[in-house]
């Protein structure tokens, strides 16, 4: 009778065991009878069904597809891919608040004629423009360059002074009329004179278009970023699961929010 009861209470407790089984299914297909210790955020813990004082196994959250408890209750897993995200085209990296950066950085990437004009560009490039012709490298600072325009600043008036000084004599000579008077002539270097001019009108020109150009290339970068934060988009949702506790036949809830970003 004893042998008979001890015989019932195995059988009883092993069919106990067996309802109590968790499924757990991989992403490769494969269904493994255990019972769930703990869901971690990158990892479960498991026994095996068959081996119940067997060691705790680990598996990565990433390598499962859905967990069936022995209660109903599921979790799945199909977001967890870090593979599939990894298999994405590489997007730029950039910043989601917008930096500035120097004209150095961005000349390479955009170009001024593929310019049009927004109410939200933070220069003005026919400001920049006017302000170069009144001063020389103005339009530069305007635009956050200051090395430049202070290069620029200081080559127009070298150059300015140069071909000032060229119309200081080089040389003096005199020579005598018909009537025997003598009279004095200075010779001038009209060669150096020309080429000094050409070089001041020159880098004042280029003064003007630089900063039009830097103002453009600038206002450019601004749009992309403005274009590229208008994409980002971030959602919240509630989240709601049921995690087993350690070493606990039953599940408890885990709530709170969940959020997806995409750009």
């Amino acid at each position: 009778m004893k042998r008979f009861i001890l015989l019932f209470a195995l059988l009883f407790a092993g069919i106990l065991w067996a309802d109590a089984q968790d499924i757990i299914t991989t992403k490769k297909g494969e269904d493994i009878k255990a019972k769930v210790v703990e869901v971690g955020l990158d990892e479960v813990r498991y026994i095996k069904a068959d081996n119940p004082d067997g060691p705790v196994y680990v598996i990565r959250r990433s390598d499962l597809l859905i967990i069936r408890y022995n209660n109903g209750d599921k979790d799945i897993f199909y977001n967890d891919n870090p593979a599939a995200e990894e298999a994405e085209p590489e997007a730029e990296t950039f910043s989601v608040f917008y930096k500035e950066k120097r004209y150095r950085e961005l000349r390479g990437q955009y170009k001024p004629r593929d310019y049009y004009r927004r109410p939200d560009d933070p220069y003005s490039p026919s400001s920049a423009g006017v302000a170069s012709a009144l001063i020389p490298g103005l339009g530069q600072c305007i635009t956050g360059e200051f090395g430049r325009g202070a290069a620029f600043f200081v080559g127009n008036i070298m150059l300015g002074m140069a071909a000032t000084a060229n119309t200081a004599a080089l040389s003096e000579g005199y020579y005598y009329d018909g009537q025997g008077i003598k009279h004095y002539e200075t010779y001038y270097n009209d060669t150096a004179a020309v080429c000094l001019g050409l070089a001041y009108v020159g880098l004042y020109v280029w003064n003007i278009v630089d900063a039009v150009r830097i103002a453009k290339v600038k206002n450019l970068y601004h749009q992309d970023m403005n274009r590229r934060q208008a994409s980002l988009r971030i959602n919240v949702e509630p989240y709601l699961n049921f995690s087993p506790a350690t070493q606990l036949a039953t599940a408890q809830p885990v709530g709170g929010l969940s959020f997806k970003i995409n750009f």
